[in-house]
C-alpha cells in the first residue's frame, strides 16, 4: 500500500499511478480511494463549478484484480447510466478513454453514498451476496445495484408494480435485475441495457388500461 498525493490531497493505491491527466478537469478537493470495485473517484473543481470522475485503470487500493476488468466493467456501465437519465440523476458530462484507463465525469452534488464501504450506506441498493462475508462481488452485484436504482426513481423504492410508474416491460426488467437468486439476474450490465432498450421501444398501453 502506498500514499500518493494530487493537489494536496492524500490517497491510497497499492501501486503508484500518474494522474497528470486530472488537470484537465480541474483541482482535486477530494478523493473516494475506499473502494473494492477497482474504481477511484475525485471530486474536481474548475472555473467555480465542481465535477465528479470515476476512473478505472489504477490499482487501487482496496481491489486485488486486474485493473483491465475493472476498466471493462466501467466502460459496459456507461450506456446504462445513460439510458436511466432522470432528473434526480447526477447528469453524465463525459464517458470514454483517459489516462490510460476509463473515467466518466459527472456534474457534482452532495449525496449519500450507496456503496458498502461508507457508513451512510443504503441498503435498499445492496444486493444479498454484499452482507455474506466472502461472497463473490462482481458485474451481478452492480445489475442488481442499477435494478434497485431503477425501483428508486421510478416506484419511491417499491418493488410492487403498483409503485411502478413506468411501463410492464420496464417492470419486468428491474425486476429480473433485482432478483436474490443471482443466477436469475441479468449475467452482464450489457444485457440489462439490451433489455431496457428494447423495452422502451414497445409499445404498451397505460397502467390501468385494458
Amino acid at each position: 500500500m502506498i500514499r500518493q498525493e494530487t493537489d494536496g490531497v492524500l490517497y491510497r493505491l497499492s501501486e503508484p499511478f500518474d494522474f497528470g491527466f486530472l488537470r484537465r478537469y480541474g483541482r482535486v478537493f477530494k478523493v473516494f480511494d475506499d473502494q473494492d470495485s477497482g474504481n477511484i473517484c475525485f471530486g474536481l473543481e474548475r472555473d467555480g463549478a465542481r465535477y465528479f470522475l470515476k476512473f478505472a485503470g489504477a490499482h487501487t487500493a482496496r481491489y486485488d484484480g486486474d485493473p483491465a476488468k475493472a476498466v471493462a466493467a466501467l466502460q459496459a456501465a456507461a450506456p446504462i447510466y445513460r439510458a436511466l437519465v432522470h432528473e434526480n440523476l447526477i447528469r453524465l458530462l463525459e464517458a470514454g478513454e483517459m489516462g490510460g484507463g476509463y473515467g466518466m465525469l459527472f456534474e457534482w452534488t452532495d449525496a449519500i453514498c450507496m456503496g458498502q464501504m461508507y457508513p451512510e450506506q443504503h441498503k435498499a441498493f445492496m444486493a444479498p451476496e454484499e452482507f455474506e462475508r466472502g461472497a463473490p462481488l462482481d458485474e451481478i452485484t452492480n445489475v442488481y445495484a442499477l435494478g434497485a436504482l431503477a425501483f428508486a426513481l421510478f416506484a419511491d423504492c417499491s418493488r410492487t408494480r403498483e409503485a411502478w410508474e413506468l411501463s410492464e416491460p420496464l417492470y419486468r426488467v428491474a425486476k429480473k435485475a433485482t432478483c436474490d437468486e443471482r443466477s436469475a439476474r441479468y449475467p452482464s450490465l450489457c444485457a440489462l441495457l439490451a433489455d431496457w432498450e428494447n423495452a422502451l421501444e414497445k409499445k404498451t398501453k397505460p397502467k390501468g388500461v385494458y
